[in-house]
């Protein structure tokens, strides 16, 4: 099946690593320029290198979606470059470090809660 993004705007976030470089690419590579957001600055830089082989334009933004003030920057600046955003990735998550099973229920709803609101309420 081939998809059609030409010109779509993508922001992902947690793009720099694993499920988001992975959709940033196949985006790109199906013709959507892609935003990454990620803490990871450097990685995130190696995934914007990797999108330019595809001849797309993408911009990446060091964001902790935890953080409300660094999301509102980001797409703020989204908007500014690119005039809208046409497909929202929300990918980014914290990654706990112990098993489930051994979590306090009140660490396992923070990981499950923490980004979601902040990052569709910026929108």
């Amino acid at each position: 099946m081939q998809i059609d993004l030409s010109g779509k705007v993508a922001v992902v976030t947690g793009a720099a690593q694993g499920i988001g470089r992975a959709i940033s690419l196949v985006f790109a590579e199906h013709g959507a320029n892609i935003v990454a957001l990620d803490i990871k600055t450097a990685e995130a830089k190696k995934v914007i290198e990797e999108i330019s082989k595809f001849g797309r334009t993408s911009l990446a933004y060091k964001v902790d979606v935890s953080n409300s003030s660094e999301v509102n920057s980001a797409i703020n600046q989204v908007i500014k470059e690119y005039g809208r955003i046409d497909i929202m990735v929300n990918n980014a998550g914290i990654y706990p470090e112990s098993l489930v099973v051994d979590m306090a229920s009140r660490k396992i709803l923070s990981a499950l809660h923490c980004y979601w609101p902040r990052i569709t309420a910026a929108i």
